[in-house]
């Protein structure tokens, strides 16, 4: 090798960094391959680093409105009000928001931050549900649903194989669907798209599928039919892994 492909050579090797690919899913700690940040609304890592962290919360409680972190579980650091959760704002901390009479389980108006909810409710699909965070699950027996960066509300757990339908929330029907730690999660959905449309959010599938990579496709079962066709897959899928033993018709 002449001295000039040498040079060359080690100069390509010292600059060359992998490159991943776009659209991954998140890890079940949120993390994704260097470069890129979790999307929480779709749970799928894009281009860009997360946002710096926010400032420590001071000691004085924050007014109604603030965009300061207060404490979800349990109730404090506002002033008045309560801490929710603000949807709007998937990559930011919970905020204090106004508190009404409205309590859990219960119909609700407006939306989160600014709904009527007591303390410790934020109104999601037009109910009042208990805000949490995700690190740790504060929800006990349910399981807490991602709308922000590290928090959200509770809902119960499913099975997105042996039970696709879940109770109601409120007034409106709910499906179950694979969240980001690998669990069953119960949400209303947002649309019907049949299995192998485009999508952008998980409940945005019919029951018994869910969002992956931006299309709807069928949950199986991983555990039994590792990379093979699962009965819920059609002749030319297979079932190839999402998380934890669940697996997606591709």
């Amino acid at each position: 090798m002449t001295r000039f492909a040498i040079l060359a050579a080690l100069a390509l090797s010292a600059c060359w960094e992998p490159v991943f690919p776009k659209g991954l899913q998140c890890s079940s700690a949120g993390t994704c391959p260097p470069g890129q940040s979790c999307d929480v609304s779709h749970f799928v890592c894009v281009e860009g680093g997360l946002p710096a962290a926010a400032d420590a919360r001071p000691d004085a409680p924050a007014p109604d409105g603030a965009m300061i972190g207060c404490t979800l579980v349990p109730q404090a650091g506002c002033e008045s009000g309560k801490c929710t959760i603000d949807p709007s704002q998937p990559m930011g901390d919970p905020i204090c928001g106004p508190a009404s009479d409205n309590g859990i389980g219960e119909a609700c108006a407006g939306g989160a931050p600014d709904d009527t909810c007591t303390a410790g409710g934020a109104c999601i699909w037009q109910v009042c549900l208990p805000v949490c965070t995700t690190s740790p699950d504060t929800c006990g027996a349910d399981i807490c649903v991602r709308f922000q960066r590290i928090a959200g509300v509770c809902t119960p757990r499913c099975n997105v194989l042996t039970s696709p339908a879940c109770a109601n929330l409120g007034t409106h029907a709910a499906t179950c669907y694979l969240g980001d730690v690998g669990t069953g999660q119960c949400e209303v959905p947002i649309g019907a798209v049949a299995v192998g449309g485009a999508c952008n959010a998980l409940n945005e599938c019919v029951a018994g599928a869910g969002c992956v990579f931006n299309t709807c496709r069928r949950y199986c079962d991983h555990d039994a039919f590792p990379d093979l066709q699962a009965p819920q897959c059609a002749a030319t899928e297979r079932c190839l892994l999402i998380h934890d033993g669940i697996g997606a018709c591709r």
